[in-house]
C-alpha cells in the first residue's frame, strides 16, 4: 500500500485494534480507527472516529463522509467484537441480543458499506477477525461462537457476491492475543478448553497476525479470498 491510501481498523480504542493501528502508523501509514470509545492514543497518521457500528445511520453517514473526502481506502481490518464466557445455561438473553448486534450486525454493516467504498475504485482488502472457537465449538462461549460463526459466513458469502470486482475478503481465526491482555479476560476453565483444541501454542502474537494481514493485503494474495486461516494449528 501506498502512504497516501489508508486502513481503516475497527474496534481501536483496546487490545488488537489499537496494537495494530499504533504498528501500521508506526510505518506511515494514514489509520482510521473506528470504536465505540474515545481514542487511546494519537499519532500524525492517526485519524480517530468515535462510532457505533451496528447504527445503521451512523456507519451509513460515516462513508457517505469518506466518500465527499475522497477518502482512498484499500485495506479494512474488522476487531471490532465484543465476548462472553459463560455456559449456554448461564447467559441471559440481553447478554446474547447485545453479542449479535455488535458481532453480527455491526460486522454486517461495516462490511456491507466497505465493500460500497473500494467497489468505487474496483479493489480492495478486507480481513476480519475471527476466532478458533468456530471450528473447534469450544465450551462456554456458545454466544460468542455463534456470531463468530456467522461474521466467518458472512465474509464468505459475500466475498461471493464481490466475485465481478478485485475485491478480496478473508478471515483470520485467532487463538489468544496475549499482548493485549486477552488470556487474563478468561477463566482458567476457558484457557484449558482452547488449548485442548490446539497442537500449538494458544499465545499468538503481533508480529504472527501482521504478517498474515499483509500477506492477504498484497499483491501476491490478490486471487486468494473467501478464506480463513486458523491460528495454533485447530485440531
Amino acid at each position: 500500500m501506498s502512504a497516501s491510501e489508508e486502513i481503516l481498523i475497527s474496534g481501536t480504542s483496546a487490545g488488537l485494534g489499537t496494537a495494530l493501528a499504533k504498528h501500521y502508523c508506526a510505518l506511515g501509514q494514514r489509520v482510521i480507527g473506528l470504536s465505540r470509545r474515545p481514542a487511546t492514543f494519537q499519532s500524525d497518521t492517526y485519524r480517530h472516529e468515535q462510532i457505533d457500528i451496528s447504527d445503521d445511520e451512523e456507519i451509513t453517514k460515516l462513508f457517505q463522509g469518506f466518500r465527499e473526502e475522497k477518502e482512498s481506502i484499500k485495506l479494512m481490518i474488522h476487531c471490532a467484537a465484543v465476548s462472553h464466557s459463560s455456559l449456554a445455561l448461564l447467559t441471559s438473553g440481553a447478554v446474547a441480543r447485545n453479542l449479535a448486534e455488535i458481532n453480527i450486525v455491526g460486522s454486517f454493516l461495516l462490511l456491507r458499506e466497505s465493500i460500497k467504498h473500494m467497489k468505487r475504485s474496483g479493489d480492495g482488502r478486507i480481513v476480519c477477525l475471527s476466532s478458533m472457537n468456530v471450528p473447534t465449538a469450544s465450551a462456554g462461549s456458545s454466544v460468542y461462537n455463534a456470531s463468530k460463526a456467522a461474521l466467518e459466513n458472512l465474509a464468505h458469502t459475500l466475498s461471493n457476491e464481490t466475485q465481478d470486482t478485485s475485491i478480496t475478503i478473508n478471515c483470520l481465526g485467532l487463538s489468544i492475543y496475549d499482548e493485549g491482555g486477552m488470556a487474563q479476560e478468561l477463566d482458567k476453565a476457558a484457557l484449558v478448553e482452547k488449548s485442548r483444541h490446539a497442537n500449538r501454542s494458544i499465545s499468538v502474537s503481533l508480529e504472527e497476525i501482521v504478517h498474515a494481514i499483509d500477506f492477504f493485503a498484497s499483491d501476491m494474495a490478490a486471487s486468494i479470498t473467501n478464506q480463513t486461516i486458523y491460528f495454533s494449528g485447530v485440531k
